[in-house]
């Protein structure tokens, strides 16, 4: 979910024992009341795809004897990237490509 300040003014949130990843406890519904978008970024189908570059460009680091690469390596505060974003350029980028979306992240 994506909210505007912190999570927890506008949902509650849950984790479970055990597990390191607090969640909000609301549903798409409830979020959509509260203003807020939810995102669904663990669908199968989606790993699989981000799974394949990665494994492709693994083999050929492994070849070239250069590291493999490490996605939590992968910076999240890269400004092209935000660049990107600002500009909705996200064409094929999952949950950002449809015009609505593309309306509500350009800056």
């Amino acid at each position: 979910m994506i909210a505007p300040t912190k999570l927890t003014d506008f949902t509650p949130l849950y984790c479970e024992q055990g597990a390191a990843i607090w969640l909000p406890s609301s549903t798409r519904t409830t979020s959509r009341r509260s203003g807020l978008v939810k995102f669904d970024f663990l669908g199968l189908r989606t790993l699989t795809i981000i799974d394949w570059p990665c494994r492709r460009s693994t083999a050929r680091r492994l070849s070239a004897a250069e590291a493999p690469v490490d996605i939590a390596a992968i910076p999240r505060d890269d400004p092209a990237s935000y660049e990107i974003l600002k500009t909705a350029q996200t064409t094929a980028v999952f949950q950002l490509e449809s015009r609505g979306m593309k309306e509500l992240i350009k800056s």
